[in-house]
């Protein structure tokens, strides 16, 4: 099993979503660790559970994602 934290744009101006993503294979499930946060909160939640999990942590921009770390 392998975990991503995946940053992502709030549907609202300026806010972002942090999820952590558990892969098993080519399935993932979504737990969702902060949502509608300004991009500093975004960024210091997706370092501790990165930490946690010994995650890489990638950004979702529109269809593509890239890696961060």
């Amino acid at each position: 099993m392998s975990y991503e934290v995946k940053i992502s744009k709030h549907w609202q101006d300026n806010k972002f979503n942090v999820d952590l993503v558990s892969w098993q294979g080519k399935e993932g499930l979504v737990f969702n660790r902060a949502f509608g946060v300004s991009r500093q909160e975004a960024d210091q939640e997706a370092i501790k559970q990165s930490n946690l999990y010994y995650a890489k942590i990638v950004e979702v921009k529109t269809w593509r994602k890239q890696c961060l770390y």
